[in-house]
Formats: structure tokens, C-alpha cells, sequence
């Protein structure tokens, strides 16, 4: 099997002028007769034919005008495209699976990219997402500590920035896993010298960075 995009050539003229239109395509599709002689005597629209193992099979007009060309009368036509349709289309390649995919496989391909998704939000929010390992009013990440303010202004909670970590307890537990306190950078602060640790279900505590 062959498809393929050529300009229009006069050889194809006659078959594709013979393309028969049932009622339905018949109410949104324009006269193939149309559009070519349109697109022969304007030099602004290239019309195309679709061959399928060299045999036409549709025809549509590339074209640099801006705005709506007309063909017709028929205002509610659609005017780039004539030929088989998609019955053509859905008897010839239903071994593909491309047209004819049954409502169980959709909902199957779904659940799967679903999944898919969410194993790697949680790759990404908890396992590769760097740890800071808490103790008491003090917070580890590397070589950097931090020390718990042990207060909270209006101020600590505006112009917060991404989530860069998570706090812990020596090592991960479920809690981290479902409600972990999140470790989050300010947007002016690129250095993390004052970090938030906040859990779902608090205000959270700013963290400053003790110098080396």
C-alpha cells in the first residue's frame, strides 16, 4: 500500500471529477469540479491530490490568501477538501486500528497512560526529589544546615517559589509518601538561604542557612 501527495496533474482530472458523494458528505463537502477550476486559473492556490497506489483518491487546496475563498453558494461548505471520505478510509485500513479502535481499547489505552502518569508523579515528588532530613528545629540537605526560625510572619508566605524537596525523620515513612511536608524555595533566593517546610495541614516554618 501506497499513499502519497502529488500537485495536480490533468492525467487525474477526469477521476477525480467522477468522485460520487453520498447525501451525508454531500452536506459539507463542495463540487471537486469547483475547486479545481478555481485553483487551475488562480496561481495564489496549489491544489494537491492524494493518490493511493497512484490512483486519486482526494483532492485539496493549499492556498497564501488570507481569509475565505469562495466556490460556491453553499456557505456552510467545506472547501479544501474533495473525495472518498472517510468511508474510504475506515473499510481500507480497519486492520490497522487507526479508525475502527473498539470503546474498550480507548478506555484501556486511558487507564494505562493514567497510570503511566502517576507512577511518574510519584517518582518525581518522592523518590527523585532531594530529602532534608530533619531533627528537632534543625534541617540537613548535603553540606548545608538549617535552623528553624520559630516564627511565622505574612511576609514568609508570599513570593514562595517550586517545590525543591521534601523534609524527613532519618528515613522515609507512608506519612512522607502520602503527606509529606514539602520544602519550598523563595523566587528571589536561588541560593535556598531561607527555605519554608510546610505540611499539608499547617502554615509551615521558615528555615534559615547557617554560614560554613
Amino acid at each position: 500500500m501506497n499513499c502519497r501527495l502529488a500537485f495536480y496533474s490533468p492525467e487525474w482530472d477526469s477521476r477525480i471529477r467522477d468522485f460520487t458523494l453520498d447525501e451525508a458528505q454531500k452536506s459539507f463537502v463542495a463540487l471537486p469540479s469547483a475547486v479545481i477550476d478555481l485553483s487551475i486559473q488562480d496561481i495564489n492556490r496549489y491544489p494537491v491530490v492524494i493518490l493511493f497506489d497512484d490512483e486519486p483518491i482526494g483532492f485539496f487546496v493549499l492556498h497564501t490568501v488570507i481569509g475565505s475563498l469562495i466556490t460556491n453558494g453553499q456557505v456552510t461548505s467545506n472547501l479544501w477538501y474533495c473525495g472518498r471520505g472517510w468511508k474510504f478510509i475506515k473499510s481500507y485500513f480497519r486492520s490497522e486500528g487507526g479508525v475502527s479502535m473498539k470503546p474498550w481499547k480507548i478506555v484501556g489505552l486511558l487507564l494505562i497512560l493514567l497510570i503511566i502518569g502517576g507512577v511518574f508523579y510519584i517518582l518525581d515528588t518522592r523518590i527523585w526529589i532531594d530529602k532534608y532530613e530533619m531533627n528537632g528545629d534543625t534541617l540537613v540537605f548535603e553540606n548545608n544546615v538549617y535552623i528553624s526560625k520559630n516564627s511565622l510572619s505574612e511576609s514568609d508566605t508570599s513570593n514562595l517559589g517550586k517545590k525543591i524537596g521534601i523534609a524527613i525523620n532519618k528515613k522515609m515513612t507512608i506519612t512522607d509518601y502520602i503527606l509529606p511536608d514539602w520544602v519550598i524555595e523563595y523566587k528571589n533566593d536561588k541560593n535556598h538561604n531561607y527555605i519554608l517546610v510546610r505540611g499539608l495541614m499547617d502554615l509551615g516554618n521558615v528555615y534559615i542557612k547557617q554560614s560554613q
